[in-house]
């Protein structure tokens, strides 16, 4: 099985070091890195849109009216 090769940055010596995964346990970091991205996307998008509903004073048009 294939390895690779990686750079983690270690917070507590402050310096990067290597590391080495086989090619099954990279793609899975890869997926969870992909996962976390998309929640992380989400999550911008609603507190995005919170943000400009209070700067302008508006709902959101799928919301509809709320009166």
């Amino acid at each position: 099985m294939e390895k690779v090769k990686f750079e983690v940055f270690n917070t507590k010596t402050g310096k990067f070091e290597d590391g080495v995964l086989d090619e099954e346990e990279a793609m899975k970091a890869i997926e969870c890195f992909r996962n976390d991205y998309e929640a992380y996307e989400a999550e911008k998008n609603i507190v995005e849109t919170l943000i400009d509903m209070q700067i302008n004073n508006s709902i959101h048009p799928k919301l509809g009216n709320l009166d």
